[in-house]
């Protein structure tokens, strides 16, 4: 793998999972989503040799990347308060290492959540549906 420069991201919070390893990632990591990058964001990820993604499926999250780490990811507002759970909308920001990696004749680009995790400027409080389990977080 070829570490590629740090770089500082800032969009929208999707599906972060601060407590919990993602169910549906195979190695038990835990992941987020950074959504709504502005065309600033996408250039500056670009401009380092990042892809950023699209999904017409998913318009709500706009241009985004999704973010790894193999611990969990700290979040705290701007203030320095900690906190256990970011819900889906919330600004963030987030320093990450994006990573060039290639196998069995695939190549791509993995960003994992730096050491000072996610920083929330605006939080949007998440509620859990009514009746649900809520064992995504």
């Amino acid at each position: 793998m070829e570490y590629l420069k740090t770089i500082e991201v800032k969009g929208d919070a999707f599906w972060v999972g601060t407590q919990n390893p993602d169910k549906f990632d195979a190695k038990g990591r835990y992941t987020m989503v950074v959504g709504n990058l502005s065309d600033a964001e996408v250039k500056k990820i670009e401009a380092i040799g990042g892809k950023v993604s699209y999904n017409p499926n998913k318009e709500n999250q706009g241009k985004y990347i999704k973010l790894k780490s193999g611990f969990k990811i700290p979040a705290q507002t701007k203030d320095g308060e900690a906190l256990q759970v970011v819900g889906n909308g919330s600004k963030i920001r987030v320093v990450c290492s994006p990573s060039k990696w290639d196998f069995a004749g695939k190549s791509g680009v993995s960003y994992w959540v730096g050491k000072k995790g996610v920083v929330v400027d605006e939080l949007v409080v998440y509620e859990a549906p009514a009746g649900s389990d809520d064992d995504i977080l």
